[in-house]
């Protein structure tokens, strides 16, 4: 992905979507401390953290949009800066502390969710909207609906299911 993001530097290309359910699980990604000095050979290869960073910070700008998951936010703050956090235009939060919900969303209302309920932020928006979420989609419901998008952006002619 992080060659891609340099390829698409020069020339765009079509909209790819990357899928990171439970971003916890991949500790090679968490990201570096500002104050990190990398002692030894400069032309060593780049640390995933920083590729992921950079992914973050520079992806949505050159068609490559990342959706992710994460337990809590603790793994959110070990996984991503403050300023990463911030490239985040759309943000799903359930029940959760009052300090995370303030500092994910600079107020406390994801601590007053019940069960079963999330909250939906997008940037431009005034104010949170509350839902009701669902359980995971099949692999049939996905197959069909990552078809209904290639169709749309007229990317793939056949169906990936098929």
């Amino acid at each position: 992905l992080a060659e891609e993001l340099r390829q698409r530097e020069a020339v765009a290309g079509a909209p790819v979507f990357v899928f990171i359910h439970g971003l916890q699980r991949f500790k090679k990604l968490r990201h570096e401390d500002d104050y990190d000095f990398a002692y030894g050979d400069a032309a060593a290869a780049p640390k995933p953290g920083a590729q992921f960073a950079e992914l973050i910070a520079e992806g949505s700008g050159h068609g490559i949009h990342l959706l992710a998951s994460v337990d809590t936010f603790n793994s959110v703050n070990r996984f991503m800066s403050r300023k990463a956090l911030g490239e985040f235009e759309m943000r799903v939060l359930f029940q959760m502390s009052a300090t995370d919900s303030s500092t994910l969303m600079d107020a406390p209302t994801a601590s007053k969710l019940g069960r079963h309920r999330a909250l939906y932020l997008q940037d431009e928006q005034e104010r949170p909207e509350k839902f009701r979420p669902y359980g995971l989609p099949t692999d049939e419901w996905l197959t069909a609906a990552c078809d209904a998008l290639r169709a749309r952006l007229t990317l793939q002619t056949e169906p990936v299911g098929g």
